[in-house]
Order: C-alpha cells, then structure tokens, then sequence
C-alpha cells in the first residue's frame, strides 16, 4: 500500500489516546446481543441531539491529509455511484438466486 493511500485508510492518529469509559467494565459483561442494542440506542441518541459537537484539530489534519492524498485519484481509489449500483444490483440478483434456492 502506497504511502498516501495509508493516510487515507489509517486511523492511528499520533496522540489520540483510548479512553475507556468508568461504565465499561460493567458494559463489557453484558453478552454481545445487548451491547448491540446499547450502541444502536447510543448511535440513536446522537443523530437525534442536536448538540454541535466540537471538531478536534488532530480531525481535521487528518482529513485535510486524506483529501490531499485523494486528491486526482478518484479514478484510481474508487468508483463511481453507476458502478457501486451495478454492483449492489449485482449482488441483489446473487443473493436472490441463493434465496430460491433455498425455498426450492
């Protein structure tokens, strides 16, 4: 992998350090399932907050790094939205065949 295309996909971030939150040690006991339903229900939250958030500057570095290494490659690093249709259909029609066959 290409030195810009590592800026593109990494997320080590030089001094972003994990913080776990005290709740964690109770949370992580909790099976899989319901920890789930816990961060469905946080993600929930903050969609329906209307709290701005504020940006840290480590965030925007690394997007600016991102765009930069993005930057005229467009064709290189992605697609465009008529292929990921094609192939979402593509895979649609995949799966509908997997699905026939098995109620046939």
């Amino acid at each position: 992998m290409s030195d810009n295309l590592s800026v593109i996909v990494s997320l080590d971030v030089p001094g972003l350090e994990k913080h776990m939150h005290p709740a964690m040690n109770e949370l992580s006991q909790l099976p899989v399932s319901e920890r789930l339903e816990i961060v469905q229900d946080l993600w929930d939250s903050i969609g329906d907050s209307r709290e701005q958030l504020p940006i840290q500057e480590w965030h925007r570095e690394l997007v600016k790094a991102r765009l930069v290494a993005f930057d005229g490659r467009e064709e290189e690093l992605g697609i465009s939205q008529e292929q990921v249709w094609r192939q979402v259909d593509e895979r649609r029609g995949s799966l509908a065949d997997i699905q026939s066959c098995d109620t046939g």
